[in-house]
């Protein structure tokens, strides 16, 4: 654990937030959240970060203003960047105000935790390992979405196999057991809702992520009260989805 090793993460995506702050707290550091610029500088003097974790697009305050601003009053606090590809230009920028690493968001758990390790915990830091792998069940009876995903995951190094409904899962889970499931909540014959109950009573430590193209939110959190880890609606975010599914697997094999 590196209890005593304080992060600040700056993003003003609620569901990017929240993910980096459960897989960093659960890596042993003191997390604290901001949703803008504005915030984050209101809060460090109380919370003396380590490290800041910034989102580089963000409404109202832009990550190159706050670097500015940050630059002003502290010149050394490492800041680790998250960019998205085309943004060359501005990284450029950043460098010279002094941000220490640029990541893409969705990068890899372990490359993650190794960059942030490397700035405030050297000891713990470890060259990359192999790109971390897993066995993902997607259930979902729309054939467009099942090759989307297995495609999609499949070039993550994940192993994917696709069915199209509750108890055909069921009866393959028994074979080999999934290290996440991606499951539709709106499905033929069993719904989603009960095929999650199922799985949950053959192993209640099984990673289940809640995919639907349903906003109804009664339905998002009886979902999560049976034990969903995640509830992602469709159209999806695939740097949500991807971040969400390597956490789901990182934290279960931690």
């Amino acid at each position: 654990m590196v209890k005593g090793h304080k992060v600040m993460i700056i993003d003003d995506d609620t569901g990017m937030r929240e993910l980096l702050y459960s897989l960093l707290t659960r890596k042993g550091y003191e997390v604290t959240s901001a949703v803008g610029g504005e915030q984050a500088l209101q809060l460090m003097a109380k919370s003396k970060p380590d490290l800041i974790i910034l989102d580089f697009d963000m409404p109202g305050m832009h990550g190159i203003t706050f670097l500015k601003r940050l630059r002003s009053f502290d010149t050394e606090l490492p800041v680790i960047m998250l960019t998205a590809f085309g943004e060359e230009v501005l990284e450029h920028e950043a460098k010279k105000l002094g941000v220490n690493e640029f990541l893409r968001k969705g990068v890899g758990v372990e490359l993650f935790i190794d960059s942030i390790n490397r700035f405030v915990d050297p000891k713990r830091f470890t060259q990359p390992a192999n790109p971390l792998k897993g066995f993902i069940m997607v259930v979902d009876d729309d054939p467009d979405i099942c090759k989307m995903l297995k495609k999609f995951l499949s070039k993550k190094d994940y192993d994917v196999a696709c069915v199209e409904n509750a108890e055909k899962a069921l009866a393959k889970i028994k074979e080999r057991k999934p290290n996440l499931i991606l499951l539709d909540i709106n499905l033929p014959g069993m719904d989603g809702l009960t095929a999650l109950k199922k799985f949950k009573e053959m192993d209640k430590n099984l990673g289940v992520i809640m995919i639907s193209g349903n906003t109804e939110v009664d339905l998002a959190k009886e979902a999560l009260k049976v034990g969903a880890t995640d509830y992602i609606m469709k159209p999806f975010n695939m740097e949500y989805l991807e971040l969400s599914v390597l956490t789901k697997i990182f934290l279960g094999e931690s």
